[in-house]
């Protein structure tokens, strides 16, 4: 079949991008004075009712809940399904406790947390946003949210020389990876 897209448009007849509102009801439709290329009528009139998003959320967090062999040296990442300002951040805990800031992103839907020094090793952290916490609409989140991940233990990643290397340079300096 052949595929018609609707796109919004402002009050004044631009379109735009445009966000839904979480929560909110929309209705899309086609009434019978459509026509198609042979000018047969539509019959009967479509109508579509949707809720896009029916209550404030996190989307996503990365590194995903459950992750391990996570780098230390990670930003980890909430993302939300609506706009936020940086009161959000008094909503947001990160355990074990570690120095660093956390940041809304270019998209006010972000927020990253950047370490002061590297996660440390073999650590498992959580990330949790409080139940109280709200988008820019002051669409309050349903409860608390958490996600936990892993980090990687500490290790040699590689070295070189790679073990069992032949031909190796008589000037190379050797070193090791951790």
């Amino acid at each position: 079949g052949d595929v018609f897209i609707l796109n919004p448009v402002d009050s004044n007849g631009y379109r735009s991008t445009f966000r839904f509102r979480i929560g909110t009801s929309y209705t899309m439709g086609v009434d019978s004075s459509a026509r198609d290329i042979n000018g047969n009528p539509l019959i009967p009139a479509f109508s579509a009712t949707f809720i896009p998003e029916p209550y404030f959320r996190v989307m996503e967090s990365e590194p995903k809940n459950g992750a391990v062999n996570v780098p230390t040296y990670y930003n980890p990442t909430l993302r939300f399904n609506g706009n936020v300002t940086r009161e959000i951040l008094s909503h947001i805990t990160i355990e074990p406790a570690t120095a660093g800031v956390l940041g809304v992103g270019y998209d006010s839907t972000r927020v990253t947390f950047s370490p002061a020094s590297n996660l440390k090793p073999a650590t498992e952290y959580s990330i949790t946003v409080d139940g109280s916490a709200e988008d820019v609409l002051g669409n309050r989140i349903p409860g608390p949210f958490t996600t936990r991940f892993t980090t990687v233990p500490f290790r040699v990643s590689f070295s070189y020389p790679s073990n069992g290397s032949v031909d190796v340079s008589m000037t190379v300096s050797p070193s090791i990876y951790f």
